[in-house]
């Protein structure tokens, strides 16, 4: 038996939530219903299969069907349910909207699959984050010539709480939060305490294919708040999204220092950019992760100069998914793919369109590095997914691979051939882009 506090905050997951989720998951009394039937439950259902009472979803077409065995039924189908003795398994990455449907319904324990999957240690990243947080802020006086860049929509539940830690790790480095003119008000008051810059931008006039040109919009105001306030290095991240690493940027220097930049320079760059290898994709061409970036401020800005995407629009949609991912990337596509394109315009970097090539742009351009070197704890999905795949076209480029990479390992011509880009479809992702 468990009980739900009446009144927790939407898109707000926490250690002692996720505690009392594990406890419902696993006790006899429990009635357990997934809500979502899409990808997101079958990668789930698939990875960690747990007995299920019954399935909801908001697509009546998908009522009275059933999906890997377990029946979906109309959300309504939980006002029959005792609150207390329920729990809600959210299967989608729209979980903090969901919460507020079902929030219509009942109290229910809710919880979004990635975060009640998540392994042990982002458990304890999650109690980190909270525990940095409840510091006692300090005021803030940025002295240093490196800055952090928080860009994105502030985003309640999560927002203020990577802010706080972030603001209690960086207490010399700069922060600054670049988000949108029209947000609630006092959203940005909760925040304004742990940033040193508050950068509000007009929402673009055409969103971009994936809503790219918002990620861009931000972006780059906020590097060029922080340069215009003298940085010469900056961490970008998401305001979903906290970087734990304490003194990333002595570790960057650090890093950087024995990766070795000739190549990088040679292009007109001061040096590599670090990524994470989560989304930077090991099949897909040009396809550096833009979750986390950190570098040179001026290099930032190079890679952060993208053009406006025209287009607007689904990426998954029949147009592209039946399309080889090949010409789906060099394309533009994803997102990931069209930054890095742009990337190499902008540097005069001939683009040759094959795998090998674009092994070769990550290789000289960047300096990849596994999630654990920046401790990110993505609140929106905690459980990052198919950064441990070690076969098929989801696979991401790891520290060890990257390093396999500049040691021009003869052994990767093997791994050249094992996924044929030309010839799977973006469908063949199943979503993962």
């Amino acid at each position: 038996m468990f009980t739900v506090a009446p009144h927790a905050p939407v898109s707000r997951v926490d250690a002692a939530t996720l505690a009392s989720a594990l406890g419902a998951l696993h006790a006899r009394t429990t009635t357990v219903v997934g809500w979502g039937s899409g990808s997101v439950f079958d990668y789930f259902q698939r990875l960690h299969p747990v007995r299920l009472d019954y399935l909801v979803d908001s697509d009546a077409t998908r009522w009275g069907s059933s999906r890997l065995g377990v029946t979906i039924h109309a959300p309504q189908r939980l006002l029959a349910e005792v609150e207390a003795t329920t729990l809600v398994v959210i299967y989608s990455s729209a979980w903090p909207a969901i919460q507020q449907q079902l929030a219509r319904l009942g109290h229910f324990l809710a919880v979004p699959a990635s975060a009640l999957f998540a392994d042990a240690a982002t458990h304890a990243r999650l109690e980190h984050l909270d525990s940095l947080g409840a510091q006692t802020p300090t005021r803030r006086v940025p002295t240093s010539r490196d800055a952090v860049v928080v860009q994105g929509p502030v985003v309640p539940g999560m927002t203020e709480r990577v802010l706080r830690a972030l603001s209690a790790l960086h207490t010399r480095n700069r922060i600054v939060l670049s988000t949108w003119a029209g947000t609630d008000g006092s959203l940005l008051d909760a925040v304004r305490g742990y940033v040193d810059d508050l950068v509000l931008s007009d929402a673009p006039a055409t969103a971009g294919i994936q809503n790219r040109n918002y990620q861009l919009v931000s972006t780059r105001a906020g590097v060029a708040r922080a340069m215009a306030a003298g940085a010469t290095t900056i961490l970008k991240t998401r305001t979903d999204l906290a970087v734990l690493a304490p003194a990333v940027f002595d570790q960057a220097r650090w890093w950087l220092a024995r990766a070795g930049s000739d190549a990088s320079r040679a292009t007109g760059l001061s040096g590599r950019l670090i990524v994470p290898a989560s989304y930077t994709r090991k099949y897909l061409l040009y396809h550096p992760s833009d979750m986390v970036m950190l570098g040179a401020a001026e290099d930032m800005a190079r890679f952060w100069s993208a053009p406006l995407d025209p287009r607007d629009g689904d990426l998954l949609t029949p147009e592209w998914l039946q399309q080889p991912l090949a010409s789906v990337n060099l394309a533009g596509n994803p997102a990931e793919s069209y930054l890095g394109l742009a990337f190499c315009r902008s540097l005069g970097r001939p683009v040759v369109g094959t795998l090998r090539d674009s092994w070769s742009f990550y290789r000289d351009l960047f300096a990849v590095v596994d999630n654990d070197w920046f401790d990110l704890l993505w609140l929106k999905n905690l459980s990052i997914p198919d950064a441990a795949l070690r076969s098929g076209v989801r696979q991401t480029i790891g520290q060890q691979f990257w390093t396999r990479l500049q040691m021009h390992d003869a052994a990767l011509e093997a791994e050249l051939d094992a996924v044929d880009p030309a010839s799977l479809s973006l469908g063949a992702l199943a979503g993962a882009a």
